[in-house]
Formats: structure tokens, C-alpha cells, sequence
């Protein structure tokens, strides 16, 4: 949620996520996606690469002084919903191992499956969010900080996987 001031820019972002990676999640899982041997690793360095995207976008912030909604927010909303749609994909994958399409009541394992990721990830926002906020309150410049070095520390392991995942995907190809 690189960039959002306040809980409706932050809601706004990961509403966009939520919508598109629920949308690959269930046509990934159904199977109405390429399954050529290097599908999974192209999905995969794409998920790193947008990673990457969104630690450099914490560097480059700047704080958006404009109330309401705006055309930034809309563009927001969109770029999170395509990540969103991209990382669906590769929790697809992961839940084609668990589940079976044949499986009893596969709307509802999917419904929460796709939940359960959902509130796993706004834990993770939550709890991030608060740690944060009690750096800001001990130090303005530690809040930035923090979120400087967490997007840092991001971006540097989503490198790595690019570098990884383009092997795997050229040994596929």
C-alpha cells in the first residue's frame, strides 16, 4: 500500500488487490490458464518483479496532501488490482495442491481458502501498520525509516527470486 495517506487510500488499494487476485485465484485454480512447464516460474518472477515495483514506489513517495478521492486513487486502484491478478495466479498454484476440483463443496473451500489469505494478509498490513505508527510516535523520521528499510529489505529478497525464477524459467523454456 505503498503511497496511501489515511485507511480510505489504504482501503482503496487493497480492495484492488483483493478483487483481482480473487479473480486469478479461482480461474488459476480451475485451470483456464497456459500449463506449459514454464508458466509457473513466469508467474512467479512476475509476482518478484512487482514486488520490486512496489519497495521502489516507498522510495519515490510522496505524501499526497489532495482529500478524497482522486484520479491518483483510481490509478492506484487498478495498479493494485493487476498485482492483485498476478498473485492470484501463483496462490493458484498453491492450491491446486491442497484442493481437487472434484472435491465436495469446492465453492466453499475455495471462498475460504481465498479468505483465509486475505485476512492472513491484512494481519501482516495491521500489524505492520501499528508497528509503524509507534515508530512515528517515538520519532517522525523513524516511521519513514522503517518503511524505507522494510520495502529495502523486500525489494533486495524479490531480486533475488528474479534472478532465480528467470533460471527456472529459462531452464523450462
Amino acid at each position: 500500500a505503498a503511497g496511501a495517506i489515511g485507511v480510505a487510500g489504504l482501503l482503496w488499494r487493497v480492495t484492488g488487490f483483493t478483487l483481482g487476485h480473487s479473480v486469478t485465484l479461482s480461474l488459476g485454480f480451475f485451470g483456464f490458464v497456459p500449463s506449459g512447464d514454464w508458466f509457473v516460474p513466469a508467474i512467479e518472477l512476475t509476482i518478484a518483479a512487482t514486488i520490486v515495483y512496489v519497495a521502489a514506489a516507498v522510495f519515490r513517495f510522496e505524501p499526497e496532501t489532495a482529500k478524497g478521492h482522486s484520479a491518483g486513487d483510481t490509478r492506484m486502484f487498478l495498479v493494485t488490482a493487476l498485482i492483485g491478478l498476478i498473485h492470484g495466479l501463483g496462490f493458484s498454484f498453491v492450491l491446486q495442491n491442497i484442493l481437487r476440483v472434484t472435491s465436495p463443496d469446492i465453492w466453499k473451500s475455495l471462498v475460504a481458502f481465498n479468505v483465509g489469505i486475505e485476512l492472513g494478509q491484512l494481519l501482516i498490513v495491521g500489524v505492520t501498520i501499528l508497528l509503524l505508527a509507534l515508530a512515528g510516535r517515538i520519532s517522525s523520521g523513524l516511521e519513514a525509516s522503517g518503511r524505507k528499510l522494510l520495502a529495502g529489505i523486500s525489494g533486495a529478497i524479490a531480486c533475488y527470486w528474479i534472478i532465480e525464477r528467470s533460471i527456472l524459467l529459462a531452464q523450462a523454456i
